[in-house]
């Protein structure tokens, strides 16, 4: 039963994945049966979602990219269902692992990585957390890799879609909350929004990327082909979600990407074309808008806390304090602490529990010298990419090396104010930066410009 080539029938190798799926829920049937009432509703979901895997693969694709902002449990539905997703993809050939000779430096910088985490394992200190922590490492340089040898300029566009319907619905439920829509499951408190996030400082950044790339989208429509005034609304909803996150790295993040952006493709600005008049009265309705807004639609305490948000806190001073001894932390100990210690050494020298809200002095800290040479390395070496397919005016499928230059970076910066080691999205961008960099053999993508 085999082809000309001597190779399986795809037929016949989707007979073989039902078998293998219709055994696993075989097995899973007499766990189930302890479940009662959700018995059969997780026995039907199980079976489409192998039906879904193997016929409609990129759905399910799709999907798990739709719940990266469904993370107010761990691990979360995206985390659980990127297991099927990441053995299917092995088995079906959805994933192209030749990819990864192309990206050598890349990959193995994260493999190197990954190593010295597991060697650090041998002398931590807090066990429960280090283990913890490194297996929630291991999984988003795996999540990062496998993006990296899917995506490609035929499937791109439906991933990039679905992050940013992902985002706008956040964006839409956390701003409906202010309204009386569930405010206990989608606000942090009485005035920050969280939607499906735990956290809204994890919240406004993830909005961020789906405003840059409406931004991105405006000229060249690859993603909505639709007028303008629809990018326009969309780009509204999540900024309205970033604002009301009131997460102050999130604004900062969003500053960056944006001037940047446009720093980028100034040169691509036909002033001569630019409606000057149409700008003026959009700016003076915002403008406008901002007054009634501040002065008739917000309460004294709501105004208290917008001002006080964009000063420093109290627990700014902890903060510092705790970064200082994270320095400090780094210096002694150029080996590292290990993965997921940060708080505990640093609890061992301040008798403070206290995480190190910088991605770059937690890095350091726990991974020392080497560990964090060789993870800013790899960075440095896709923002290089970039900065030279940005020059050399490559096009890519979707998305320019402006957007995703303006998105990393900003990143890199709220990276300054918050650990970012495990956010799903950081990694995302990494991996869909690294599958444009590195397109696989025949995709090619042109000197067009974009």
């Amino acid at each position: 039963m085999t082809g000309s080539t001597g190779k399986p029938n795809p037929l016949d190798k989707r007979k073989i994945y039902v078998f293998i799926m219709a055994g696993v829920v075989a097995g899973l049937s007499p766990v189930l049966m302890g479940i009662d009432r959700l018995y059969i509703p997780v026995l039907a979901g199980t079976c489409v979602l192998a039906g879904l895997l193997v016929y409609k693969y990129h759905w399910v694709v799709v999907l798990n990219t739709l719940l990266l902002s469904v993370v107010f449990f761990e691990p979360a539905p995206c985390d659980m269902l990127f297991v099927p997703l990441f053995i299917f993809g092995i088995a079906g050939d959805y994933i192209e692992l030749a990819k990864l000779q192309g990206c050598k430096v890349v990959v193995l910088s994260f493999i190197l990585f990954a190593i010295l985490n597991t060697l650090q394992l041998f002398y931590i200190t807090d066990m429960e957390a280090g283990i913890r922590y490194y297996v929630i490492t291991l999984y988003l340089i795996i999540f990062c890799l496998y993006l990296f040898m899917y995506v490609s300029r035929k499937n791109m566009k439906g991933l990039l879609m679905a992050y940013i319907v992902s985002g706008t619905l956040s964006a839409l439920l956390g701003v409906s909350a202010h309204i009386g829509v569930f405010p206990s499951l989608l606000m942090y408190d009485q005035y920050r929004i969280k939607a499906f996030f735990k956290d809204p400082n994890v919240l406004g950044p993830f909005l961020v990327p789906a405003v840059l790339m409406l931004l991105d989208d405006m000229r060249g429509k690859r993603l909505i082909r639709y007028p303008v005034w629809v990018h326009t609304i969309l780009i509204i909803i999540n900024l309205l979600g970033i604002i009301a996150s009131f997460s102050r790295g999130a604004w900062l993040n969003l500053a960056v990407c944006i001037l940047l952006y446009f720093a980028l493709n100034i040169r691509k600005i036909d002033y001569k074309s630019v409606n000057y008049k149409r700008l003026l009265i959009y700016a003076a309705i915002v403008a406008v808008a901002g007054f009634l807004i501040w002065n008739y639609g917000l309460s004294h305490e709501m105004k208290n806390f917008i001002l006080s948000r964009l000063g420093l806190q109290l627990y700014d001073t902890d903060r510092f304090a705790v970064q200082n001894a994270g320095i400090r932390l780094a210096l002694l100990n150029p080996l590292g602490y290990g993965p997921g210690q940060f708080e505990y050494a640093v609890m061992d020298q301040t008798g403070v529990h206290f995480s190190a809200h910088n991605f770059f002095i937690r890095l350091s800290a726990e991974n020392g010298v080497a560990g964090f040479g060789i993870f800013i390395s790899s960075l440095v070496y896709i923002f290089y990419r970039l900065i030279l397919d940005f020059r050399r005016e490559r096009s890519y499928a979707v998305l320019t090396p402006a957007a995703l230059l303006a998105i990393l970076a900003g990143t890199m910066i709220n990276s300054m104010v918050i650990d970012t080691l495990h956010w799903r999205h950081l990694w995302f961008f990494i991996g869909v930066s690294m599958a444009n960099i590195f397109p696989e053999k025949g995709e090619g993508s042109g000197n067009t410009g974009v």
